[in-house]
């Protein structure tokens, strides 16, 4: 009886020390099992970004937009609407949706390294941390990398206007009259365009009238007036009135008199 209790009691002890000795698969040994938050873990490398950076403007820009803020033809690849959808979900999910569907008129037809390089550009377009370690695009280890919370708060499609110029517009070149000033001189004193420099000159900005009138204007022969940096135009078959910024040719305003049963004589 004695011996059968001496070997029960080794009996115990031996399970005791196997249960202690077997890996946690919770711990970090189990590689498998551990979910990376990517928010709080680098899980691309900088130089995979700047590859996929490439591949977007190629491949998705003319859906998804330039700045990844969406269009008509795709939704937003950054801010909270992204985030808040892919939040606590897999990576491995987003890269086969993104595989599915893009680019849009030939899924598929990229490498699974290119895809992966696409996911490190939109991850760090909302900014999270890249390290040295490049985005696998084996779809067993993206299943254990999760789409974490950033810290820092974000506003969606922000719109962050530019600072307001608030330099005088210049009077130098008005030409307020038709043919230049009141005595039709059709003269101007302006001499910073020259000779010398004439061959350097660049367009800026174009102003196209097309779409004033029913059809495009097939002979647009104008003299705009200028007056404190704003030019001043009629425009197509309708004979609308504009005001352009000169600076940036935004345009100001425009104004379109109803000429009722005369139109159809002047036009």
């Amino acid at each position: 009886m004695k011996n059968i209790i001496t070997l029960f009691c080794w009996s115990v002890i031996v399970l005791i020390s196997f249960s202690c000795s077997k890996p946690d698969q919770n711990s970090a040994d189990a590689v498998d099992t551990i979910k990376l938050i990517a928010s709080t873990t680098a899980v691309f490398s900088s130089k995979q970004a700047e590859l996929g950076s490439g591949l977007y403007v190629v491949n998705c820009a003319s859906c998804h937009g330039r700045d990844l803020r969406g269009t008509e033809g795709g939704s937003a690849l950054m801010g909270d609407r992204f985030l808040d959808k892919w939040k606590e979900k897999s990576i491995g999910e987003l890269f086969e949706l993104t595989k599915a569907t893009m680019p849009k008129t030939n899924p598929h037809s990229l490498d699974d390294a290119s895809y992966a390089a696409l996911l490190a550009f939109i991850l760090e377009v909302n900014e999270f941390p890249s390290g040295e370690t490049e985005l696998s695009s084996n779809k067993e280890k993206l299943q254990n990398i999760m789409v974490g919370e950033l810290e820092s708060s974000r506003v969606a499609m922000q719109f962050i206007p530019k600072d307001a110029d608030l330099r005088a517009l210049t009077i130098e070149g008005d030409w307020r009259q038709h043919r230049g000033d009141y005595a039709s001189t059709n003269y101007s004193p302006l001499d910073q365009i020259n000779k010398e420099n004439a061959k350097d000159l660049k367009i800026i900005w174009r102003w196209k009238t097309d779409n004033f009138g029913a059809k495009p204007e097939f002979y647009f022969k104008v003299t705009p007036l200028m007056a404190n940096g704003v030019l001043y135009t009629t425009a197509g078959s309708s004979r609308a009135v504009a005001a352009i910024d000169a600076m940036t040719g935004e345009t100001l305003w425009t104004f379109r008199f109803d000429e009722k049963e005369r139109k159809v004589y002047v036009l």
